[in-house]
């Protein structure tokens, strides 16, 4: 995946569905999540809700604002909203969420909306544990328009690139406590996100600059991760802890590009330019984690 997507992808999470962030940090990481997590993991954990509750608890939000307008003239309305619904059982538990944010156009030409949905639940028999979570999220954003810019040809106009990111994970965890010090887990995950901008109209900032460019990225995973871990006790100040891992990775990037078009929609003409590039990554691992305590008389 691109490093320069990495800011949008972390703009579409909607921060009510989190329920906390950890970070493993090294190569203790790769035992789990395979060689590309050698030099560490951030993991955001999203909410299952809550066992024991007698009645769904609703929570909503609704705000509105402003934004100062580009060189402090003008302002652009902003909102933020939210509901999310927690319930749960004795065993069970489940959690459902929305939100929606728009900034307006604080700068000529830009602005920003995006929306997400969520659901997520858990449920408990004997040493067994079930939890399962997905959401989709919608964000588009436009370009800016640099208007300190303009005495420059390819500046003078406004690009009219709508940028889209559209995201749908879905996962599942089954995990079972084979004995107090022995567990299993296994986890299957879909993850896809679709990158893509059309250009509304021409720019014309010459004569000839009346052809329209279109581009579209789509990138999907298929996730399979299997880790194990023993605790062991080796003596009153010695514990020890070995885990071990496998994990597989299906990976399919797709992208379009069309330049010279006079059309975005129908029957586009232009150039274009496809790709498609599918790969695996399977990995298996184990380590083993010691820890001494001392006591002092």
């Amino acid at each position: 995946m691109s490093r320069w997507r990495i800011p949008s992808l972390f703009a579409t999470i909607d921060p009510n569905s989190v329920d906390r962030i950890e970070i493993t940090r090294g190569p203790q990481a790769s035992t789990i999540y395979g060689a590309g997590a050698l030099a560490g993991v951030m993991q955001i954990f999203t909410k299952k809700g809550q066992f024991g509750l007698t009645r769904p608890e609703v929570t909503g939000k609704v705000s509105a604002g402003s934004v100062a307008g580009f060189d402090g003239s003008g302002s652009a309305l902003q909102t933020d909203n939210a509901v999310s619904v927690v319930g749960g059982e004795e065993k069970t538990s489940y959690t459902l969420g929305g939100s929606y944010r728009r900034i307006g156009e604080w700068v000529p030409s830009y602005h920003s909306t995006d929306w997400n949905l969520s659901a997520g639940g858990q449920a408990s028999q004997g040493p067994l544990t079930l939890s399962g979570f997905g959401r989709y999220a919608d964000k588009s954003i436009d370009s800016p328009f640099d208007t300190r810019l303009r005495s420059y040809t390819y500046y003078s106009k406004p690009f009219y690139y709508p940028y889209r990111v559209r995201q749908q994970t879905y996962g599942l965890t089954a995990s079972v406590r084979a004995t107090s010090k022995w567990t299993h887990a296994l986890t299957i995950g879909y993850d896809q996100s679709s990158f893509g901008f059309d250009q509304t109209q021409p720019r014309f900032t010459t004569p000839a600059d009346s052809f329209l460019t279109i581009s579209a990225i789509r990138e999907a995973k298929t996730s399979f991760l299997y880790h194990t871990d023993l605790s062991l006790r080796l003596s009153d100040r010695v514990a020890s802890t070995v885990t071990a891992g496998a994990n597989s990775e299906a990976f399919d990037y797709a992208s379009s590009s069309t330049f010279r078009a006079t059309r975005t929609t129908g029957q586009i003409n232009g150039v274009t330019t496809l790709r498609r590039t599918p790969w695996t990554t399977p990995a298996i691992s184990a380590r083993c984690r010691s820890a001494s305590r001392s006591s002092y008389s």
